[in-house]
């Protein structure tokens, strides 16, 4: 069985990630995209940036924690 948690890129690309925030497992505050925080409360309480905020070739590209 493989659990994989399914996220949606700006592009709608479909791909594996344990979160959509991707605060919580990149280090997309420490890149040029760190200007897309955005603050949804329906899905987390505080700011973030989302996987729907970003194209795949610029989720690809990041840097896991």
């Amino acid at each position: 069985v493989l659990d994989c948690p399914v996220q949606i890129s700006k592009d709608g690309i479909p791909f594996c990630a344990s979160s959509i925030n991707l605060i919580d497992s990149t280090t997309v505050a420490q890149s040029g995209f760190s200007n897309l925080t955005t603050v949804v409360p329906e899905i987390k309480a505080g700011s973030g940036i989302y996987t729907f905020s970003l194209a795949w070739k610029d989720i690809e590209g990041l840097t896991c924690k």
